[in-house]
């Protein structure tokens, strides 16, 4: 015979709900910290709970899903420069960063 006791969150499945929220929560404290995700966007975890009754109705099937939506990484902008010559096409990448120039006067 079956045991039965209440139903909470944190027992469902013997825990597994509670398991894999403290899971995405890591993920999302992680992408939180992640310098190169914006900090604005918002995180979201999502407990979903999906019950399926019986055609009698004493019961019903529990099929349950913990996920996260995160921030994506950042886009990185960058400038490349295409040369076609003939057949060959290459690229090299733009790099705006010079080296400072130094103006000063040397005496003779």
């Amino acid at each position: 015979m079956a045991q039965e006791r209440s139903v909470s969150l944190s027992n469902i499945a013997d825990g597994a709900i509670d398991e894999q929220f403290h899971i995405e929560f890591q993920k999302v404290l992680r992408n939180i910290a992640d310098p190169n995700t914006s900090e604005e966007k918002v995180r979201t975890i999502t407990i979903t709970l999906n019950f399926k009754p019986s055609q009698e109705r004493d019961f019903a099937t529990l099929d349950t899903s913990v996920t996260s939506k995160l921030a994506p990484a950042r886009s990185i902008p960058s400038t490349i420069l295409i040369d076609a010559v003939g057949s060959s096409v290459s690229a090299t990448e733009l790099v705006r960063k010079q080296e400072s120039l130094n103006f000063e006067q040397v005496e003779a």
